[in-house]
Formats: structure tokens, C-alpha cells, sequence
């Protein structure tokens, strides 16, 4: 089954058609847009009414030392070059 937008594509192509028979397909789904948004707010608002479930917050994570220990260094060459 379509869905919903190609279904008003498609009533909106065959409506069009009939006035105008150079009419493309093309253009009905540019132009259907606008009739199409005034039908999914309605539907938007009424899932809106129920409220979202609350999410849990994550717990944040340990930072990392602002200086590791580099391998083959000491702590003393780290101070002194200021490597990080």
C-alpha cells in the first residue's frame, strides 16, 4: 500500500490533470506539497497531546588527567617541557 503523501500525490496529479492535460507528475509533487502540510499538522497535534516519556539522565564519565604520562617519560619531563 502507498503512503500517504504518494496517495495525495496522486489525487492531486489526477485532479490537475483534468484541467490542464500538459500537467506533469513532476510538478503535482512540487506543488501538492502545500496541500499536503495543512493535513499532517492535524494529525502532529494530536500525537502531541500525550505527554513524552521522561528519559533517565546518563551518569557522566571520569575526565582524563590533563597531563597522562607519556611512555618513556617522567613525571619531572612532563613538568619541565610541559608535554602533554
Amino acid at each position: 500500500m502507498p503512503s500517504a503523501w504518494v496517495q495525495h500525490v496522486k489525487a492531486y496529479y489526477q485532479a490537475r490533470k483534468k484541467k490542464d492535460p500538459n500537467y506533469k507528475y513532476k510538478s503535482a509533487m512540487s506543488d501538492a506539497r502545500a496541500t499536503y502540510k495543512k493535513k499532517g499538522k492535524a494529525k502532529a497535534e494530536e500525537k502531541t497531546a500525550e505527554p513524552a516519556p521522561k528519559k533517565r539522565k546518563r551518569r557522566k564519565l571520569a575526565s582524563k588527567k590533563k597531563n597522562p604520562i607519556l611512555p618513556g617519560r617522567d613525571e619531572k619531563d612532563i613538568e619541565n617541557r610541559s608535554l602533554r
